[in-house]
């Protein structure tokens, strides 16, 4: 059952890893003329991915991490600390871990982490880029946050509350999804779930990483 379990949670990050290539690829395609090209190979790149060893799995995940929260282990430069401090710590505004962490509040019933509720795809959207600040601000080195228990703790409450009332197979895509509120429950939703989740990989319980991937198979089919 170990064995089973650990398969479905290496198949799901490589899911979540075809995912944020198919996002970057889709947004590098909004700034081309080459929709056509473009559109062929990420479909080729998808399925050549799920074909790739683990060490490639391991090497793509941690670019991209290092694309998200830099790599500054080693790094004393002031304008460094300077940034961390500036655009992840104390960033008064969306997309701050300090901002998303005083805005917060324990979700129950109807009433999500962020905001009094979800009305439009754009709540939906600011719950995912809040969850998505506070992994930033856990994983980087650096950052007042960084490996912060409590900040963790935050962030799987909010995971479980969006995916038990909010981002699951029970949504109706049609009713509610392909609206004009689709670029957020399609697009910027699942790229910020896909960015906490590649982040906190080692960090989160198969559960969070498989309610994950469930939600964005449903939203973002391949």
């Amino acid at each position: 059952m170990i064995k089973s379990l650990k398969i479905k949670v290496v198949y799901n990050m490589k899911k979540i890893t075809s995912v944020m290539l198919a996002f970057a690829m889709t947004f590098s395609v909004c700034t081309s003329s080459l929709s056509a090209y473009a559109t062929q190979n990420e479909t080729i790149a998808y399925t050549y991915l799920l074909q790739d060893t683990e060490d490639d799995i391991a090497a793509i995940k941690q670019s991209w991490k290092k694309y998200l929260v830099g790599d500054v282990s080693n790094d004393d430069e002031q304008y460094v600390k300077d940034y961390i401090y500036n655009y992840v710590d104390r960033y008064n505004g969306v997309g701050g871990c300090e901002y998303a962490i005083n805005s917060y509040h324990e979700p129950g019933g109807n009433t999500p982490p962020w905001r009094d509720a979800i009305s439009t795809g754009a709540d939906v959207e600011h719950q995912f880029v809040s969850i998505e600040a506070l992994a930033k601000g856990y994983s980087m080195v650096g950052s007042t946050y960084h490996e912060d228990p409590d900040v963790l703790s935050k962030i799987k409450t909010a995971l479980s509350w969006m995916y038990e009332n909010c981002y699951n197979s029970e949504v109706d895509l049609d009713g509610k999804v392909n609206t004009n509120d689709w670029y957020y429950w399609k697009i910027s939703s699942p790229c910020a779930l896909v960015n906490t989740l590649i982040l906190l990989e080692d960090e989160l319980e198969a559960k969070y990483i498989n309610e994950g991937v469930a939600a964005i198979n449903y939203f973002v089919p391949k």
